[in-house]
């Protein structure tokens, strides 16, 4: 399987089983069906310490990179070079970045918040020579547009993206 697409290529061929709700379409991981600590990874979990650079940040960086093992298998999970260009895999440098202008969106309230800052000003020190924006929305966690694509927040967000990939 292609690195990359794993869960979209697997939801989409995945043959419906009794439990889906929808003859058509198969329940995703972490829904109906359980995948390894996907429910933590994807965020049910609020983050509650954060900054919190030891063992819990060192936890949560775990089951995050389990996810998206399991959503990648053959990766070495959130270290894999399609995903971080800082990795020693990927050579540690921005020069891998083909984007001219890159967006980065984050929630106050995710498990991964600060990795996404982390990458944002990661790739603005390391004399990246595009564009570089962060979106924070305050008060909202993980996938939050996705619950709830109505909120304020969802709607801030969905024009700030538009409005970045129209430049």
């Amino acid at each position: 399987m292609e690195k990359g697409k794993g869960l979209a290529r697997r939801w989409a061929v995945e043959l419906p089983d009794a439990s889906s709700s929808s003859p058509a379409v198969p329940d995703p991981p972490g829904f109906t069906r359980s995948a390894p600590d996907a429910d933590d990874a994807a965020g049910a979990r609020q983050r509650k310490d954060s900054g919190d650079e030891g063992t819990t940040g060192k936890a949560r960086k775990a089951r995050a990179d389990a996810f998206w093992r399991f959503l990648c298998p053959g990766t070495p999970g959130l270290d894999d070079p399609l995903s971080n260009p800082f990795s020693e895999a990927a050579g540690g440098s921005a020069a891998r970045v083909a984007a001219e202008r890159v967006l980065v969106c984050v929630a106050e309230k995710d498990d991964l918040r600060d990795r996404g800052v982390w990458y944002y000003e990661s790739l603005k020190a390391s004399g990246y020579p595009g564009e570089v924006e962060l979106l924070e929305s305050m008060g909202e966690g993980h996938v939050f547009y996705c619950m709830n694509p109505r909120c304020d927040r969802a709607r801030e967000m969905e024009e700030r993206v538009l409005g970045f990939l129209r430049k």
